[in-house]
């Protein structure tokens, strides 16, 4: 039986791993900012009322309220309840830790983590049950806008053939839709003793959330509206830097740029968006100064509301070792 090995050897890996994803995201920005001239650039973002981006800041918070009563829903189906409040606390520590871990998926981690810090081994299951579907149905929202974009804009040579979003959509949408009955069969007694428990915890989560098949597709059409949504502050951006390409173009465009994010080669897909997105959007015309411009005015509206978030973050840990502490005696 081989050793674990020393954490010091863990740290070490995962400091080589972080630096690594960092050294992707600084050349990634650091190519798109040299190609879209640093001085244009800036003079391109300056376009922009300080009222817009701000109310853009406000409108990716919201859609990020919705997004985490959405994912509430979910784990509630699946077996363990929270308050609304517990939700949102937990959600904002994901939208944080996505700021810094490999791809979007990095938040998804820490906000379960968050979440079931005072629960059971069934807690953990559920919470981990409702989280994987909540990011498979965001995948879907994501793959079936891009989808409609296609249908309502001429496709230049550039952009991704309507078939293949096609194939992504129906392969999600399978996905979504007998992930938990295949996990009902995974054959547990074939699994190493230390994992059967946990395993069955999953398992009966994921029957539990597939007994209740409304609240995925409720929860697919909160996740279209806030995807959607997140469209119309992109395209908001981008008109008021002077971008003119069609809201199907968008529609295509931001979406397919997204799902390019969860790749895990950069933090938190910073650098990855950005270039996928002024890639997609050149085969409409759109220049890389005004594409990598509206990406980065985008990015500065993430970081501030993952600034904030981190702060309702920090208040919930506080919250939980006041609580654990207890009274002095």
């Amino acid at each position: 039986m081989t050793a674990p090995a020393p954490r010091s050897a863990q740290r070490a890996t995962r400091w080589r791993g972080f630096t690594l994803r960092a050294g992707v995201t600084v050349v990634l920005l650091g190519s798109l900012i040299a190609i879209a001239s640093p001085s244009e650039l800036l003079e391109t973002m300056r376009k922009v009322p300080a009222s817009v981006w701000l109310s853009t800041t406000a409108g990716l918070l919201a859609g990020h309220c919705a997004a985490a009563l959405k994912w509430r829903s979910l784990v509630r189906a699946a077996g363990t309840a929270s308050s609304p409040w517990q939700a949102l606390q937990a959600h904002a520590a994901g939208l944080f830790a996505n700021l810094f871990l490999p791809s979007l998926v990095g938040g998804d981690v820490v906000r379960a983590t968050a979440l079931s810090r005072n629960g059971n081994r069934r807690s953990l299951a559920a919470i981990t049950a409702g989280t994987v579907a909540d990011r498979l149905i965001d995948t879907l929202a994501l793959g079936a806008l891009a989808a409609c974009g296609a249908l309502l804009v001429e496709r230049p040579a550039s952009t991704p053939p309507l078939g293949g979003i096609a194939a992504l959509c129906v392969a999600l949408l399978l996905l979504t839709a007998f992930g938990p009955a295949l996990l009902e069969r995974l054959p547990i007694e074939r699994l190493p003793a230390v994992g059967q428990r946990a395993a069955r915890g999953l398992r009966d989560a994921a029957t539990r959330l597939r007994a209740r098949p409304g609240a995925a597709v409720i929860a697919l059409g909160v996740s279209l509206t806030v995807q959607l949504g997140f469209v119309w502050l992109n395209v908001r951006l981008g008109t008021a830097i002077g971008i003119a390409a069609p809201f199907g173009a968008w529609l295509l465009c931001w979406p397919l740029a997204k799902l390019f994010a969860l790749l895990p080669i950069s933090l938190g897909g910073l650098g990855v968006r950005e270039a996928a997105l002024a890639a997609l959007l050149s085969g409409f015309g759109v220049s890389a100064t005004l594409a990598v411009g509206q990406a980065l005015l985008w990015q500065a509206a993430l970081l501030l509301a993952g600034g904030i978030a981190g702060g309702i973050a920090l208040a919930r840990r506080r919250e939980l070792q006041a609580n654990t502490a207890g009274p002095a005696r």
